[in-house]
């Protein structure tokens, strides 16, 4: 049977549309989205303002304060956070959370210093799966549960629509990276792997990538870093204190790849910037 014509046009159009990278660093207290595309043969980025443009910082924050309790994101979450009874369902600190079970004794140490709730969740599989959730009060009275990954997919969506509103009409989003700290563990770096999953629309390929790795290879980018001729036996350190992380990582230039590799990291979901002002 034939193609019809404009079908077959349109085809030809997705193919021809140029590729372009989306970068995410979702930080505990902010998060950043970058485009990475090719021009003239020479890569070039573009820092994803923020949705009031004001910044091209977004703050990690999903409040539930919106029409019909529909959720914000950022700075709109963040500026109705102090409306009466908006506290207790807006929530951030989230990346501390996620991939991380109720029970965990690390969790408890940091519970009490949000303004909100997180407790066992009613739902049978969650119970069994041992997943803290964050609830809302709906104004209907109603009770809805929200788990970390939820709302880490919230915020991965609003910062990927971000993103997209900023291509060209020949361009096209073909594959997107997230960092995560170095000392995440298997099931933190899935969780949030799959959370960006869960917010896409199309099968766009997701990568992890270590938050200080992914330094160096802008430093690298930026001439600040030359690997063809870093010698092998000198070591980088980076230390990365966030807004609610801290990670010391030690690299050095693999021989076989001329790529970065990491011998040794510690970290800490528990210590950053927010924790040294609560003190």
């Amino acid at each position: 049977m034939a193609t019809p014509r404009g079908h077959l046009n349109s085809h030809i159009f997705q193919r021809m549309k140029k590729a372009v990278s989306l970068g995410l660093d979702i930080g505990t207290s902010f998060c950043c989205a970058a485009l990475a595309r090719t021009v003239d043969g020479a890569l070039q980025t573009e820092i994803v303002p923020s949705q009031l443009g004001s910044s091209h910082l977004t703050p990690s924050i999903v409040g539930f304060t919106g029409p019909n309790d529909s959720p914000l994101v950022g700075e709109l979450a963040r500026n109705k956070q102090t409306e009466v009874g908006n506290c207790a369902k807006t929530f951030y600190d989230f990346k501390r959370v996620i991939g991380r079970k109720y029970n965990d004794s690390q969790l408890y140490k940091i519970i009490g210093n949000w303004g909100f709730a997180l407790s066992e969740s009613t739902d049978p599989v969650r119970r069994q799966q041992e997943l803290p959730v964050y609830t809302v009060e709906a104004k209907n009275g109603l009770l809805r549960e929200y788990t970390a990954f939820d709302l880490y997919s919230i915020l991965a969506r609003h910062l990927i629509d971000l993103a997209i509103a900023r291509l060209a009409e020949n361009e096209q989003l073909t594959c997107i990276t997230v960092t995560v700290p170095a000392h995440f563990n298997s099931e933190q770096r899935l969780n949030t792997k799959n959370s960006v999953i869960a917010a896409l629309a199309a099968d766009t390929p997701v990568h992890i990538l270590d938050e200080p790795v992914a330094s160096v290879k802008a430093y690298t980018q930026q001439g600040r870093i030359d690997l063809t001729t870093f010698p092998p036996d000198k070591y980088i350190m980076v230390f990365d204190l966030g807004g609610g992380t801290l990670d010391v990582t030690i690299l050095r230039k693999d021989l076989h790849s001329q790529s970065l590799a990491v011998c040794s990291s510690e970290g800490f979901c528990d210590l950053g910037g927010t924790d040294f002002d609560r003190e």
